[in-house]
Parts: C-alpha cells; sequence; structure tokens
C-alpha cells in the first residue's frame, strides 16, 4: 500500500471514530433530555422541537466551551460517557 493511500485510509479511520463518539454522545444527551423532559417526546413528531432547544441551551449550549466535551456530558447527563444509551438507540431502531 502507498503511503498516501495509508495516510487516507488513517484518516478515515479517525474520522469514523469521531463520527460514532458524536453520536454516543447525541444518544446520551437525547436519552437525559427525555428522562427530564416529558414534553420532548411528543413535540418531536408534531415538529415541536422547543422543549428539547430549551433543554439543550439550558444543559449544553450555555456551557460554551468551558468544559471539555467529556465533562459537558457528564454534568448535562449525570454520568460520564458510555455505550449504554447508544446501543439502546441501535437495539429500538434497528432490531425492534
Amino acid at each position: 500500500m502507498s503511503q498516501t493511500a495509508y495516510l487516507v485510509l488513517r484518516d478515515a479511520a479517525e474520522v469514523l471514530q469521531w463520527d460514532y463518539a458524536a453520536m454516543m454522545i447525541a444518544a446520551q444527551l437525547y436519552t437525559s433530555a427525555l428522562k427530564d423532559e416529558a414534553e420532548i417526546a411528543p413535540g418531536i413528531p408534531l415538529g415541536n422541537f422547543k422543549p428539547l432547544t430549551k433543554w439543550l441551551n439550558k444543559n449544553v449550549h450555555s456551557l460554551g466551551s468551558s468544559l471539555s466535551v467529556d465533562k459537558m456530558v457528564e454534568q448535562a447527563t449525570g454520568s460520564p460517557l458510555g455505550a449504554e444509551a447508544f446501543i439502546t438507540h441501535l437495539k429500538t431502531r434497528y432490531l425492534a
């Protein structure tokens, strides 16, 4: 394999790792938001994202870059980043 091909593959693998991390973060934040705010789940199918946006503004956006991503997730959700919420999402979406 050429050096260029190796670098492209390495960079692609790195991007995929960040994609999976972002999906795990999103799943954990969404799960926590649903637990905190009862209005979120019924509003989404109706196109009402205001309760979710309000939760995100309060628990994520208001922090800006004052915390690392890991600390922000832990503060917003009450637990460190883990795979549980993402695995539950995948099982519900694709295996239910």
